[in-house]
């Protein structure tokens, strides 16, 4: 039975254990950035670079293991495996009330991140192997809609927890990672709906070719380039607003409500991703990857004006809750079933990637050009926001750069 077209019905604890994983797929390392003043004075022989390496080192270590989880990973073993990194991301958010020097900061940052990196391309394949058509890419949405959403309320629930308490506090947000656990019970063997080495329902129907390996090596590099141009984009936003805003006499408030707003529309546009792709069809993407370069204009130029702030926030927001997910959906359709973990997690693995690279990218090119102003890296990533605009808009029917028609998916 062709069942590309058909709404797949999961009873509702499956469905609920699904959706729950992604509460922790964005959020590690996230508990250390508002207590940093406070590290640098409890650890004061500790540098200011070694103290900051607390922040990226889970996104590194999620790297390897993300790639690693993929190889790893077989039918029987998935939920075992999710349950696995579930209880080491637990484990290191206890250790962390227990750490007394920096030493013990950074071991159990590095357990965090290999937890966590078990996870994430077992929580993106999940979805990808149980929904199709139309209902996967609204899956897709809901499920990038509760990744954003979780972070916005970690960000809120460590500056609540760092200032009524002690700077260990923050860390307590990483329990939520219990939920998932708990839901994980709830499912008592993975048992996919097809044939995990065949092809994908519909796939056929696209103008490219499953290679031996079991997925199309060529629409897996585009994803990877367009994934990383949009991660370094979106990802400007949240790294140099805060100082840009405070350098320019905003106070400390507005920037953090200016970057929850940037998270907290991404994750409204991705519940409605089915009806925005919908309203821009095959114009999508680059319509799309326009309203973040755009903002990547208002921002600097127009620093001085609030509205201007949070218009160019709203546009950066929209960007991310179309296209992530998109690209999910689409990296979905390129392999065989049997191979989904292990194409999203080279695809995941970009995400941190460009996470860890985009300050030395930032700081390599102010040196490049002899120019270290914060207006000037927002200029130069918009610049780079063009060129991917027109690409897209020149590729816009191709599969990568554009929208399939919904008929043949």
């Amino acid at each position: 039975m062709n069942i590309t077209h058909k709404r797949v019905k999961l009873p509702l604890k499956k469905q609920l254990a699904i959706w729950s994983i992604f509460l922790v797929t964005s959020i590690a390392g996230m508990a250390i950035t508002p207590i940093l003043p406070e590290l640098k004075k409890h650890f004061a022989d500790i540098n200011r670079t070694d103290i900051e390496l607390l922040t990226s080192l889970p996104n590194m270590i999620i790297i390897p293991f993300v790639l690693l989880s993929g190889f790893i990973v077989n039918i029987s073993n998935r939920i075992q495996m999710i349950r696995v990194g579930l209880v080491i991301f637990i484990a290191s958010a206890l250790f962390y009330q227990f750490a007394s020097s920096y030493i013990h900061l950074l071991i159990i940052s590095i357990c965090l991140g290999a937890g966590i990196g078990l996870v994430i391309p077992l929580a993106n394949a999940l979805p990808a192997e149980v929904y199709y058509g139309l209902e996967r890419q609204r899956q897709m949405g809901i499920c990038a809609a509760i990744a954003d959403a979780s972070q916005v309320f970690c960000l809120y629930m460590t500056g609540v927890l760092y200032s009524a308490f002690s700077w260990k506090a923050p860390f307590l947000v990483y329990f939520i990672a219990v939920i998932p656990l708990v839901f994980s019970f709830l499912i008592k063997r993975y048992k996919p709906l097809v044939n995990m080495n065949g092809p994908e329902y519909g796939a056929y129907k696209f103008n490219f070719k499953i290679d031996k390996c079991g997925y199309s090596i060529k629409m897996l590099i585009s994803l990877i380039v367009q994934y990383f141009l949009l991660c370094y984009i979106q990802f400007i936003i949240p790294l140099l607003l805060p100082f840009l805003l405070i350098k320019n006499g905003y106070d400390e408030r507005f920037a953090a409500l200016s970057i929850a707003l940037f998270f907290f529309v991404q994750s409204i546009v991705d519940f409605f991703l089915v009806q925005m792709v919908r309203l821009m069809k095959k114009n999508v993407v680059w319509i799309s990857f326009l309203l973040n370069t755009a903002a990547l204009f208002i921002i600097p130029y127009f620093i001085e004006h609030r509205i201007a702030i949070i218009i160019a926030v709203i546009l950066g927001g929209i960007t991310g809750g179309i296209i992530e997910p998109m690209i999910w959906d689409k990296t979905s359709h390129i392999c065989i079933q049997g191979k989904k973990v292990k194409v999203f997690s080279y695809i995941m693995s970009v995400s941190f990637f460009t996470i860890w690279v985009t300050p030395f990218i930032v700081k390599g090119i102010s040196l490049l050009f002899n120019d270290v102003t914060l207006k000037f890296s927002f200029y130069v990533s918009g610049i780079i926001g063009i060129i991917v605009v027109l690409v897209a808009a020149f590729f816009y029917k191709d599969f990568v750069w554009g929208e399939p028609d919904r008929e043949e998916l």
